[in-house]
C-alpha cells in the first residue's frame, strides 16, 4: 500500500522561533523569512506513519511543491519516518490551489497510489480547496474534515469519521484509492529532537527532485496571495465607573466587570390583578393605541 502525503511550506507566524533549535520544522526561506510545515499537513504525515505501523507493506511518500528551501522540509519529513520524498522544485512564487494541485496530481498519477492525505487547509490561504481539486484531477473519491480513519485492506475500503458542527460526528466510507483531508485533531505530530535531526543519516536517493515549467504554471494561477500576517490583537474594554457613585458602589461595579444587575418586576396575585398590572404598564409606556 502506497500513501502519498502532500505537505506545504508556509510562512511562520510565531515571532520567537530559531531554525533548528526552537522548532525543528523551521527553515529559512527567501528573503530571510522563517518557513515551517503547514500544521494540518504535519498531522496528515503523522496519520500516515500511524497507518504504516498498524498495517503491512505500507510505504509513506511525501510530496511538496516549492523553491529550494522546501528540500529541508522534506528532509525533516524523511527523518520523521517517511520512506521517500518528491520535491517539485520551482521558483519562489505564490500560486493558487489549482495550479499547485495540477502539478502534484501529474506526479502522483505517474506513480501507483492507494491513498492521498493532506491537511484540511493551510494557514496562509485557508482555502479548503486542495483535497477537492486533487480528487477531481486524480478522478478518485474524497473525504474532508477527517478526525479519525481506518483502512480495511481486505475490502480495499477506508472508513473515516468527520467532524460536524456542535461536536457531531459523521462516519463515512469509500473505496480506495481516495483523497482524504484531515483536521489537526486527528493526531499530534511527533517531536524530533535536534540531535536526531542533525545526526540521523539521510539517504539522498530517497529525496527525488522533479523539474517543473514555472512559466506554464504561473499562467494557470488566477489568484495571487498578497500577504499573510499575525492575527490582530483585541483591545481590552476599559471599565470606568460613574463619578457620582460611592466608594463601595465603585468597588462593586469594578468587581462585577461593569455589569449592573437587572431589576426584574415579578407580578403577583390572581389573574385579574396580573392582567390589570400588565395593562397599566402598557398604558404608561404608550404602547396601547
Amino acid at each position: 500500500m502506497r500513501i502519498f502525503v502532500c505537505v506545504k511550506c508556509v510562512k511562520l507566524l510565531e515571532a520567537k522561533a530559531v531554525p533548528g533549535i526552537t522548532n525543528i520544522a523551521v527553515v529559512k526561506g527567501g528573503g530571510g523569512q522563517l518557513k515551517t510545515i503547514n500544521r494540518p499537513d504535519r498531522c496528515a504525515l503523522e496519520q500516515a506513519l500511524v497507518l504504516k505501523r498498524q498495517l503491512d507493506n505500507v510505504e509513506v511518500i511525501v510530496i511538496s511543491f516549492g523553491p529550494s528551501y522546501v528540500r529541508e522540509i522534506l528532509e525533516i519529513c524523511l527523518k520523521m519516518g517517511a520512506d521517500k520524498a518528491f520535491h517539485l522544485e520551482s521558483e519562489d512564487i505564490q500560486l493558487d490551489a489549482y495550479a499547485v494541485a495540477n502539478e502534484l496530481s501529474k506526479k502522483i498519477k505517474r506513480e501507483t497510489f492507494d491513498l492521498v492525505l493532506c491537511g484540511n487547509t493551510s494557514v496562509d490561504w485557508n482555502g479548503f480547496q486542495m483535497a477537492a481539486i486533487l480528487a477531481h484531477l486524480l478522478d478518485v473519491p474524497q473525504i474532508t474534515g477527517v478526525i479519525e480513519l481506518e483502512v480495511l485492506q481486505s475490502n480495499n475500503i477506508v472508513q473515516a469519521s468527520r467532524k460536524l458542527k456542535r461536536g457531531a460526528r459523521q462516519v463515512v466510507e469509500c473505496n480506495l484509492p481516495a483523497v482524504l483531508a484531515v483536521e489537526r485533531e486527528i493526531h499530534t505530530p511527533r517531536y524530533i529532537s535536534v540531535h536526531t535531526r542533525v545526526k540521523r543519516f539521510l539517504d539522498e536517493s530517497l529525496l527525488e527532485k522533479v523539474g517543473v515549467d514555472c512559466q506554464a504554471i504561473s499562467s494557470e494561477s488566477l489568484v495571487e496571495l498578497v500577504d499573510v500576517g499575525p492575527k490582530r490583537p483585541r483591545t481590552k474594554k476599559t471599565i470606568v465607573p460613574e463619578q457620582n457613585l460611592s466608594f463601595q458602589d465603585k468597588m462593586k461595579f469594578m468587581k462585577s466587570g461593569g455589569v449592573s444587575s437587572k431589576k426584574n418586576n415579578v407580578l403577583k396575585g390572581n389573574v385579574k390583578e396580573i392582567s390589570r398590572s400588565v395593562l397599566d404598564f402598557l398604558e404608561r409606556e404608550n404602547l396601547l393605541k
